[in-house]
């Protein structure tokens, strides 16, 4: 599948390169984070809270366990607060992406999608809950059978898997479901 009508490999010898790579993308919606403040230009300096804290180590104990290589956050402190305790068990930087931060165009952030679509190896990305969801109902409206795409409580995940430096399919996983108090 082509995200947002472009190719991600354009040339026949960098398509032949990712032939048969499969990965995955996981989004993560911020953890629970203190109450918005009045002053939106400081809003990104929110904390988690105590609750957040505990989903963020639930993220942190689904995600370990894949092939993650790359971790990627909003500039917002509740975004990589979110990954941060999956950072530090994988001993990885947290890289901040702005294509990622809230109320990014969702062109930017699926301009970001397929560059690293077009890598190996999996990427955690922490964002918000304009972004995700612009994201997932732009999959959607490009072809991608998504049955839960209205979903994006805090802390869950979007598991994108690609194939080919295609996204093949879209699977929701609800906080719960991996023991993340919600």
């Amino acid at each position: 599948m082509k995200i947002g009508g472009t190719p991600l490999c354009k040339s026949k010898a960098s398509r032949s390169a990712f032939k048969l790579l499969s990965m995955a993308l996981y989004l993560v919606r911020h953890a629970v984070a203190g109450p918005r403040l009045s002053d939106h230009s400081e809003d990104f300096q929110r904390l988690l809270t105590p609750a957040g804290v505990s989903q963020a180590k639930a993220v942190a104990d689904k995600l370990a366990l894949q092939q993650v290589k790359r971790i990627f956050s909003s500039p917002a402190l509740r975004c990589t607060g979110t990954v941060a305790p999956l950072a530090e068990r994988l001993g990885l930087k947290i890289e901040i992406a702005r294509q990622l931060a809230e109320a990014v165009s969702v062109s930017a952030t699926i301009g970001f999608l397929n560059s690293l679509a077009a890598k190996p190896g999996d990427s955690v990305l922490s964002s918000h809950g304009d972004v995700i969801p612009a994201v997932i109902w732009t999959l959607a409206q490009n072809g991608l059978d998504i049955p839960d795409r209205h979903r994006c409580k805090k802390a869950s995940i979007w598991e994108l898997a690609v194939k080919d430096g295609d996204i093949r399919s879209a699977v929701y996983h609800h906080p719960k479901t991996f023991g993340a108090d919600v």
